[in-house]
């Protein structure tokens, strides 16, 4: 697309499209406002992606998350009275630090 004339770039949608593909392609109408594009991933408030938040938003998706379930599952770890060691190894445990059979499956 030329951006400044508002037009489609002819020569650059021969490169990459086919004919039929390109009829199509120059039937879409350009907007007349000329906006500057950007990423924004709108599940975190500071608009960058993250894999947590990602994780988050799918398992929400899946019907397996809520904030509350979150709350209290990490909440819940560092109120058990037991050695600081057993409470590490719960933490990489809970937060899928920990080699398990469960993923190993996924490994493979």
């Amino acid at each position: 697309m030329h951006i400044n004339r508002k037009q489609w770039n002819l020569e650059v949608l021969q490169d990459l499209f086919e004919a039929r593909d390109i009829d199509l392609i120059m039937q879409v109408p350009l907007s007349d406002n000329v906006n500057v594009d950007s990423w924004f991933w709108c599940k975190e408030p500071t608009g960058f992606y993250s894999v947590k938040s990602s994780y988050r938003h799918l398992q929400e998706l899946k019907g397996e998350w809520s904030l509350q379930l979150e709350s209290e599952l990490w909440r819940a770890p560092w109120k058990v009275k037991v050695p600081p060691k057993v409470l590490r190894i719960a933490w990489k445990a809970i937060s899928g630090g920990l080699p398990t059979q469960y993923m190993y499956k996924f490994e493979k």
